[in-house]
């Protein structure tokens, strides 16, 4: 399979991830408590936000469920808070409804390249 470069060597796990040790002890700290708040990313092009969110999905998914418990939302492919909207809604609502106290149990949904004007 010919995957693009930074697909290719894209860190799997936290512990791949170099830089930003302050932001990625908090990170683990949350997981280690089974306590991971909504997060904001911020930042520009290759910083590492993209790459950090899914090394924490990576952690908290096996690669069986990755793909359901996982939404990604493009602004340069999605336009508009009513697409944002409908994908998060048909997305939640395609999920079985068995919630655990286990924020393993609870999807991620990552947006990319959203602007505000």
């Amino acid at each position: 399979m010919n995957l693009p470069w930074v697909e290719k060597y894209r860190p799997q796990c936290l512990d791949d991830l170099i830089s930003h040790e302050d932001i990625l002890k908090t990170i683990r700290r949350f997981m280690d408590e089974d306590h991971l708040p909504h997060l904001l990313l911020y930042g520009p092009p290759g910083t590492g936000k993209t790459s950090t969110i899914l090394a924490c999905a990576k952690q908290l998914y096996t690669p069986k469920i990755f793909n359901s418990m996982v939404l990604e939302l493009n602004a340069s492919d999605d336009r508009g808070i009513g697409v944002v909207r409908n994908e998060v809604t048909k997305e939640y609502n395609s999920f079985s409804q068995f919630w655990f106290c286990n924020f393993r149990n609870l999807r991620i949904v990552y947006a990319l390249k959203f602007s505000y004007w």
